[in-house]
């Protein structure tokens, strides 16, 4: 058995390991207040460093929106690094997701359009403002511009899906019709600068046979007067639908022809029509007597018009009397169209005139006493008052030959004379010429002054 040392229990000897830890505990305490101390009240100053951080652009509720401007935002997005000093017991927990780093769009900004070099600025999210903030990009050229709202006209369609039914028909491209014409845009004033046109396109699909209106458009693009598309999302179009008319027309192309008129029984207008000539800016002949012929291209968006002139050989501008024709005269016959019918050759005016090959000019005096009248109303008694005149024939040197001025027959027919009273009056002559002269005609009108007077038995 061992023995008990003097002076020293048992309880001493439990104790001495208690103390130990208190000791140790203490100094543990100790140095981290000492270097407490020394981080906060000898050497406060401590830097941290963040890359790559983002630049907000937020213009809102700033001097520069209260001056009227609008920002541009730039097409890629900018960073900046960050260092901050300051305590280590303010930015000891300080991370990257709490800053916000953003440009300064009031301290140093301008009230004008265009690119400012303005300044970049920082707060946290926890609201601690860094005393001491430094960055590797501390300025940035913003582009600033005021809003505008400005009218375009919408001058150009396109119908990529569209086609017509036959070669006759066509789409009248001046003739197209968009509702609305024009449209508002709002946007920058520098961007809306560079917008000239709208253009619209139909996208529907489908084969015309006639004028087509579709309602509903809303694909369009904002043209610059180069012809390139404009796309920039700050630009709003305020019509988003469009209403276009697109207007077909049939066309076609025929022989001009023109018929006479006054053309005596037995008469030979065959011979007459082979030597007419249609004159712009060159003769032609008529359909039918030659091949070389004056054309004219007929166009029309009417479908029932369109049926007449497929059924048709030739377009005929009228009708010329006999009697106009004569050697060395031009008659100007005005093309004018029926409603519905348009020259798209824009003649204008065609001039008729003789081939005078072979031809002569004759005359012939008659006498009053030789012609007569006929189909007056009996309850009055007529009388020319002209002695004599001289008409002019017109044919082959063979043909007059056989004429003479006995053989020729003039009448003065009243049946559509409207007379109610007693006096003087002017009527045109009918002359009849021998059935063997049948191409020679009598060129120019001729009147005769005829005196009405009651018949004794009617007063």
């Amino acid at each position: 058995m061992n023995a008990k040392q003097p002076g020293v229990s048992d309880t001493g000897r439990r104790k001495a390991p208690s103390n130990n830890l208190r000791l140790w505990l203490f100094s543990i305490f100790l140095a981290v207040a000492c270097w407490v101390y020394i981080a906060v009240a000898v050497n406060p100053d401590y830097e941290v460093n963040f890359y790559n951080v983002p630049i907000q652009m937020d213009i809102t509720n700033s001097r520069a929106e209260a001056y009227g401007l609008s920002l541009l935002h730039p097409d890629e997005q900018l960073t900046t690094d960050v260092t901050i000093a300051g305590s280590r017991t303010a930015l000891g927990g300080l991370t990257k997701d709490d800053l916000i780093v953003s440009v300064d769009f009031d301290t140093n900004v301008d009230d004008m359009v265009g690119t400012q070099l303005l300044s970049v600025k920082l707060k946290t999210k926890s609201g601690y403002q860094p005393p001491n903030v430094t960055f590797s990009r501390e300025t940035v050229e913003v582009q600033l511009d005021r809003y505008e709202t400005k009218q375009f006209p919408v001058s150009e369609v396109l119908y990529p899906n569209i086609s017509l039914y036959d070669d006759e028909m066509h789409i009248h491209e001046e003739a197209i019709v968009c509702e609305p014409s024009t449209v508002a845009i709002t946007g920058p004033s520098s961007t809306l600068a560079t917008v000239d046109h709208v253009r619209v396109t139909v996208t529907d699909s489908v084969k015309l046979y006639q004028t087509r209106s579709f309602p509903d458009c809303a694909t369009f693009s904002l043209i610059n007067a180069d012809g390139k598309t404009i796309d920039d999302p700050a630009l709003q179009v305020q019509t988003a639908r469009f209403a276009v008319t697109i207007p077909v027309t049939y066309s076609k192309t025929l022989p001009v022809s023109i018929s006479l008129s006054g053309v005596p029984s037995g008469f030979d207008s065959e011979t007459v029509l082979s030597r007419l000539r249609l004159s712009t800016d060159s003769d032609y002949q008529l359909p039918g007597y030659g091949s070389e012929n004056l054309m004219i291209t007929i166009e029309t968006d009417d479908p029932d018009k369109k049926a007449t002139l497929d059924e048709l050989e030739s377009w005929n501008l009228g009708v010329i009397p006999l009697s106009s024709l004569s050697l060395g005269g031009v008659i100007e016959i005005p093309v004018q169209l029926d409603e519905g019918y348009a020259d798209q050759s824009n003649l204008g005016v065609v001039n008729v005139k003789l081939d005078e090959s072979n031809l002569v000019a004759q005359t012939r005096l008659i006498q009053t006493k030789d012609i007569a009248i006929v189909n007056g109303s009996s309850k009055y008694q007529f009388n020319i008052k002209n002695a004599r005149f001289e008409i002019t024939l017109i044919g082959t040197p063979e043909e007059l030959e056989a004429v003479s001025s006995s053989d020729i027959i003039a009448t003065v027919n009243l049946y559509n004379a409207s007379i109610t009273e007693e006096g003087s009056f002017d009527h045109a002559v009918t002359f009849t010429l021998p059935d063997t002269a049948n191409g020679v005609w009598v060129s120019g009108t001729t009147k005769v002054t005829i005196d009405a007077t009651l018949n004794v038995e009617d007063e």
